[in-house]
């Protein structure tokens, strides 16, 4: 059966210094990515000890930023992630896996926003392009970048509700 075209997710960009409770379950993540910070505004993906979102590490990503053109590298593409969404998406740019991973114009708009106005950002929507659509992803974008620079990194974690038939 060919794939169908996915629908627009739900796409919302929050200040980088809103309170962590405003992200439910995902609070912690936010708190901990904040208090790596070390008080700069971001914190930069190299002072990152992953080990400390223990638990995560299955449904979490990594994207390295190239910004001219704006592109982005996958290095990290969670085990359990993988199977949700039925793809591997490590070592791919976002611009040539366009189809397995269903981007539309309003995704790299989303990702372009996290990263040259660092903010949180939060996408959600369902994996309907894979004939998945019973499963709803929820994503939340964390810019990472070094003291004074671009961000570079974005570091996502994912949760996902389903099945909703």
């Amino acid at each position: 059966m060919a794939p169908i075209a996915p629908r627009p997710w739900d796409y919302r960009h929050y200040a980088c210094e809103t309170p962590s409770e405003s992200f439910g379950d995902l609070a912690p993540i936010v708190a901990q990515w904040r208090q790596l910070a070390n008080g700069r505004a971001l914190p930069d993906w190299k002072d990152i000890d992953i080990t400390v979102f223990a638990g995560w590490h299955d449904m979490m990503v990594l994207d390295a930023i190239s910004h001219d053109p704006f592109d982005a590298m996958t290095l990290i593409w969670g085990s359990r992630l993988a199977e949700i969404a039925g793809y591997r998406a490590r070592g791919t740019r976002w611009s040539e896996s366009i189809n397995d991973r269903g981007l539309l114009p309003e995704d790299f708009a989303f990702f372009e926003h996290v990263s040259r106005e660092p903010c949180i950002g939060i996408a959600t929507g369902q994996l309907d392009w894979r004939e998945r659509d019973f499963v709803t992803i929820q994503r939340l974008f964390l810019p990472c970048a070094p003291e004074g620079g671009m961000v570079d990194r974005v570091v996502s974690f994912c949760t996902v509700a389903g099945p909703q038939r």
